[in-house]
């Protein structure tokens, strides 16, 4: 009889693309996950996977059939897990990758409901750009992520959880001109927003593009805490969601502008490549309720 350990490692190896990374998701060593699949493969004489030195692992035709097969078995084992828990709440550590966007209207009630709900379960907790997240989920490195959508892994499972609307906010000190801000009263004024390897900047770049006036002055950045900061000191106008400088709007630190210029809308997912809801399933759910209640 297969070991569920055996297909589970099977599984992540051929997910993630690497012995190396399976063992990181599964909390392993390489050479552990390596013997589980070779033991596999001498029990029926078979052979699953192409390994070629720097290369990522390549199924064979009855490994991509098995492939499926494991992640169907996974998924029911989650739902099983899941049924088995519903009484006194799931178990276990979870890595949570966050996007820095919304950690602050997100993070503290999902970890107070996480706690009162699933109080067997462990979390451990990083946060990022969802560039750096959607990397460190497909090297296994974490076990979900809230980041910006969509994820571009045809294997993942995905759950919209908010839409933030972008916002100009700069400091009351700052001069604009113009009732409403435009591309044309810019001017040479910095522009805040996130670093240039994300979609909230390639979108803004493109929502300002004028064959016809100079090039808007963009100064990325990977702190949104920066970006803030930056604007209350009047250094530039901020492109950011209105709903995480509430604070800074009501201390009158920052104003927000009126604008004719259409900013992009962040669509932030839930994010994880195990098979079926499990765990990642469960705090993805608390997760968009608590968002239901804070999207602006």
């Amino acid at each position: 009889m297969i070991d569920i350990r055996t297909l589970e490692a099977f599984y992540w190896v051929a997910q993630l693309g690497g012995f190396g990374r399976a063992a990181t998701k599964l909390n392993t060593t390489q050479p552990a996950i390596s013997a589980r699949i070779a033991t596999l493969e001498a029990e029926y004489g078979i052979r699953l996977l192409v390994r070629e030195r720097g290369l990522r692992p390549a199924l064979t035709p009855l490994g991509a059939a098995l492939f499926d097969q494991a992640r169907r078995m996974l998924a029911l084992q989650a739902d099983v897990v899941s049924t088995l828990s519903e009484q006194h709440g799931m178990r276990g550590l979870i890595r949570i990758g966050v996007a820095e966007t919304i950690v602050h209207i997100l993070l503290p009630e999902l970890l107070r409901r996480l706690h009162v709900e699933h109080p067997g379960v462990t979390p451990n907790v990083q946060t990022d750009v969802s560039a750096n997240l959607r990397e460190a989920l497909r090297g296994g490195e974490i076990d979900l992520a809230f980041m910006l959508g969509p994820s571009g892994e045809i294997t993942a499972q995905e759950r919209p959880i908010c839409s933030l609307e972008l916002a100009w906010a700069a400091s009351p000190r700052l001069e604009v001109g113009g009732a409403a801000l435009t591309r044309a009263s810019i001017g040479s004024t910095p522009i805040l927003i996130y670093a240039h390897n994300t979609q909230p900047y390639a979108e803004l770049v493109a929502a300002l593009a004028d064959p016809h006036l100079p090039v808007a002055r963009i100064f990325p950045n990977s702190s949104l805490a920066t970006i803030v900061s930056l604007a209350q000191h009047g250094i530039g106008i901020a492109a950011i969601p209105a709903v995480v400088i509430r604070s800074e709007i009501e201390s009158g630190t920052l104003r927000l502008l009126p604008s004719t210029i259409q900013l992009p809308k962040l669509n932030f997912i839930a994010c994880w490549l195990s098979s079926g809801e499990g765990l990642p399933g469960a705090i993805a759910a608390l997760a968009r309720d608590i968002l239901g209640h804070n999207e602006s």
